[in-house]
């Protein structure tokens, strides 16, 4: 019946139905609704698409003697009776060609919702109009050579708008679509069109000879090509390669920088590759500075925020910024470093360290480290460079110890099993290769223990202080004969270690006079030796000194342990009354005296010790006596140390020195405030503690 119902479909137009979703009926041609006639069997039969002999109207539209029909058919039967409309043409990149959606009618009637189809044909000026626009936004696959060189050169001016942070400079993509449009023929609006239309060239042009031909092809590729004036809206000279390099230094070497404009992306701004070996080795320094094209941009930052009565003497911000960067060496100091000092020398402005500790600085304007792998991978990304560092620097000073050798030194330079000066001179510094690069690695003594070795280091200070260990232990085996006399304390140890059993087990306190006595007797506050004719200078004066260090810091043991019980039983005497400043006293007093204490104390302050404990005392004893002297003293002391407290937790290991010094400005205040009959070296009070913190304490922020 198919064919019989395909065959009377062509008269039958009008009589054509789809079922509809609201209800019974079917919909027909020109809006019609009409029911199949009662008895037919259809609505079981539940028929999508119909056919009727006839539409009979009684009480309401009927269909009698109906088919089924497949939506498909209809259309030929109809032919040119049916409507055709398009919509939604795009350029499709998987065809490379213009797509369009057609929707087929008949009398009103949808027969076909949605069907894709080429739309070159149909509307070739739309279509060829599509195709330029897909041509400039670089939608197209082609392997023309034409729009390799044109897409590269895009890219390459966009690379300058990021690198200038501005969005003026390469043309709009309707000036490059109009340039597609002028030069290719109206009928070209496919990818299979333009490279035929390309290797054509003069096909038809039968006089010409083969090589003729040729040239006139490669001419329609030349008219083809973007020049760098085309597609800029202005020169651009200010973006150059000295402004925006392509490369930055991180220290004594290079790495290379990537550009991206796009405010609140992660990318924002300059990105650096950053091999992991060299993590350690980035000088801040360097860093900071950014590149040239932003120093402007950066350093007026810094100016307006300045606190607001400052402000005003740095107007107008443009002359401030120029007269800096005229007298400035830029990445001889960080940068926040070098505008204070150049406020301070040149403008008389004496700001603290601490001025711009909450400066918002844009992202954009710090580096963006993307730490990578041997192997190209990313490990992690950020601006803040301490962070980065805390998180991979084991890893980093593994990769960089571990990487493809020295060059132009001795490939043995490090070494292990050292128990005397057997390398000869130790360079500060050596060429060495790592990551592709050459940097500056820093030899140093390391110690193991039982022996010493040579390593690698990333950086100078690292060196230092691994190198001063190395050859305290170096000298100490040297000299173990001299030091063995005092493996078992100074004289009355015994007794100073009783009274302080509380706070350190013996043995600890043992460990820590004899690591204090090899520091202090071997190395002192000499210069580290680098070859061996220091080397045995040194030797020669740890033997004379130690036996004075040890009785120095015998006599420092004692005094400390007598003050320290002493502040003990003060306490214990005291009772509850004196509860609420007991707890204040014995975090002072922990903060004195506890595992390691000799060692970590500097030297200078050692002498101090048991008078900052007695001044513990002194201050319990004026307590029960005079209550009021803690309601105003105590507040102000507490105030200082919290202060110290919250930078030393924030700055961690880069605590600067001056921040580490500054805590026992806090103790001699103590003193003066509650044990005035102590005495201090020198003056002191809240106020030169306040000018102290302000000008040299807070460290500058790494940017």
């Amino acid at each position: 019946f198919a064919l019989l119902h395909r065959a009377l479909l062509p008269g039958l137009l009008g009589n054509i139905g789809i079922k509809s979703d609201e209800g019974d009926f079917y919909l027909g041609a020109r809006g019609i609704k009409f029911y199949p006639f009662p008895g037919s069997g259809v609505d079981k039969k539940g028929l999508k698409w119909l056919v009727a002999a006839e539409l009979a109207e009684t009480t309401r539209l009927y269909a009698r003697t109906l088919a089924r029909i497949d939506p498909d058919w209809i259309e030929a039967a109809a032919g040119e009776v049916v409507q055709k409309n398009y919509f939604e043409p795009k350029w499709d990149r998987a065809s490379g060609q213009v797509i369009a959606s057609e929707r087929v009618s008949l009398y009103g009637l949808t027969i076909v919702a949605r069907r894709r189809i080429s739309y070159s044909k149909i509307a070739p000026v739309e279509a060829h109009e599509i195709f330029a626009n897909a041509l400039a936004i670089g939608e197209v696959e082609t392997t023309s050579a034409f729009y390799a060189y044109n897409l590269k050169l895009v890219k390459d001016v966009q690379a300058l708008e990021d690198r200038a942070r501005r969005n003026d400079v390469l043309v709009s993509e309707e000036t490059v679509a109009a340039f597609y449009k002028a030069r290719i023929p109206v009928e070209v609006s496919t990818r299979a069109d333009l490279e035929k239309w390309l290797k054509a060239g003069a096909e038809n042009e039968l006089s010409l000879a083969p090589t003729e031909r040729a040239e006139l092809r490669a001419s329609r590729d030349q008219t083809l090509r973007l020049s760098r004036e085309q597609l800029m809206r202005h020169g651009a000279e200010a973006i150059t390669e000295e402004q925006f390099p392509k490369t930055l230094k991180l220290g004594d070497f290079e790495v290379p920088v990537s550009y991206r404009f796009e405010p609140g992306h992660v990318m924002d701004g300059v990105t650096v590759r950053l091999p992991l070996a060299l993590l350690n080795a980035v000088e801040d320094r360097y860093a900071s500075w950014l590149i040239p094209g932003l120093w402007r941009e950066k350093i007026a930052i810094y100016l307006k925020a300045l606190p607001k009565a400052e402000r005003g003497r740095v107007q107008p911000v443009p002359d401030t910024v120029t007269a800096f960067l005229e007298l400035a060496t830029p990445r001889e100091k960080p940068l926040a470093t070098a505008m204070l000092d150049f406020l301070g020398d040149y403008l008389n402005l004496k700001l603290p360290a601490s001025t711009w500790d909450r400066i918002d600085m844009p992202a954009h304007l710090m580096v963006n480290f993307r730490v990578m792998d041997g192997e190209g991978n990313e490990l992690a990304m950020g601006r803040d460079l301490v962070k980065l560092q805390d998180e991979l620097g084991q890893i980093a000073r593994m990769a960089f110890q571990g990487s493809d050798g020295a060059l132009s030194t001795p490939t043995d330079i490090e070494k292990t099993g050292l128990t005397a000066w057997t390398i000869g001179t130790l360079p500060d510094g050596i060429p060495v290769k790592r990551a592709g690069r050459t940097v500056t690695a820093y030899p140093a003594c390391v110690d193991e223990g039982k022996s010493v070795a040579v390593r690698l280091f990333e950086t100078a200070r690292e060196a230092e202080i691994a190198h001063r260990r190395g050859v305290v232990r170096l000298i100490s085996l040297e000299l173990k004969t001299q030091l063995r006399n005092f493996e078992k304390g100074p004289s009355g140890f015994n007794q100073s270690a009783l009274q302080l059993k509380t706070a350190i087990p013996t043995d600890k306190l043992l460990a820590d006079f004899l690591d204090t006595l090899a520091d202090r007797a071997i190395i002192g506050d000499d210069p580290l030796p680098r070859d061996e004719r220091a080397y045995r200078d040194q030797i020669t004066r740890a033997k004379q000194r130690i036996p004075v260090v040890a009785e120095a810091l015998g006599r420092t043991i004692a005094q400390v342990a007598d003050a320290y019980a002493a502040l003990q039983s003060s306490v214990r005497a005291a009772g509850p009354r004196a509860n609420s400043v007991s707890a204040t006293l014995l975090q002072g007093r922990d903060r004195l005296v506890y595992n390691g204490f000799l060692s970590a104390t500097p030297w200078a302050q050692h002498q101090h010790l048991p008078r900052f404990l007695r001044a513990l005392g002194k201050r319990l004893e004026k307590f029960m006596s005079m209550p009021e002297r803690e309601v105003r003293h105590g507040p102000m002391v507490a105030s200082y140390w919290a202060r110290w407290l919250a930078e030393k937790e924030r700055t961690g290991a880069t605590a600067s020195e001056a921040l580490l010094q500054f805590r026992w400005l806090i103790e001699e205040l103590h003193v003066s405030l509650f044990a005035q009959e102590l005495k201090t070296p020198f003056p002191v009070s809240g106020k030169r503690l306040d000018k102290i913190w302000a000008e040299t304490v807070v460290s500058v922020p790494r940017s």
